[in-house]
């Protein structure tokens, strides 16, 4: 006889769950009402009674091979104390910014996007002085001056001036 072995729960977060849908491989597809996306997967069957529409989860998240996954969940009122602290799902965005730099993207794949932008500034399809055009626009020239491998000396005579 075989023992399961139980990964500890490294966080939790309550969650207002906004719908829920199985998809094809049998998985359960969550969404929050702060828009976020959560999958829980078809191993833990057991858990998907629990995510209702309007429903309030405190989900529990272990660790695999450094992915998060949902190991636990339960509805936040027949939850009575954890050990590990509870994080609120907040209704704004969050991006982590760490995970969004880590991409690496090739030059070639970079020097193709400017190129695109530069087209679609000279075909009028982005407006340089309206709003994020503006903004894009400068991100645009500061690329392409910082591209190129220009040096700028002036040679200026102070006048004199005489009375």
């Amino acid at each position: 006889m075989t023992e399961e072995r139980k990964n500890p729960i490294i966080r939790r977060e309550q969650i207002t769950v906004a719908h829920a849908q199985q998809n094809q491989y049998g998985d359960l597809i969550v969404k929050t009402k702060a828009g976020n996306e959560l999958k829980v997967g078809k191993k833990r069957q057991h858990l998907f009674d629990i995510f209702q529409p309007g429903t309030e989860v405190i989900v529990g998240f272990s660790s695999y091979m450094n992915k998060e996954y949902i190991n636990e969940a339960a509805q936040a009122s027949q939850v009575v104390s954890t050990d590990t602290p509870v994080k609120k799902e907040s209704d704004h965005l969050v991006i982590d910014v760490k995970e969004a730099v880590k991409m690496n993207i090739a030059p070639q794949e970079k020097g193709m996007w400017w190129k695109e932008v530069g087209e679609n500034f000279r075909a009028g399809l982005f407006k340089k002085d309206e709003g994020n055009g503006a903004l894009l626009w400068t991100a645009y020239i500061a690329q392409m001056l910082s591209s190129l491998e220009i040096t700028i000396e002036t040679k200026r005579k102070e006048a004199k001036t005489t009375k």
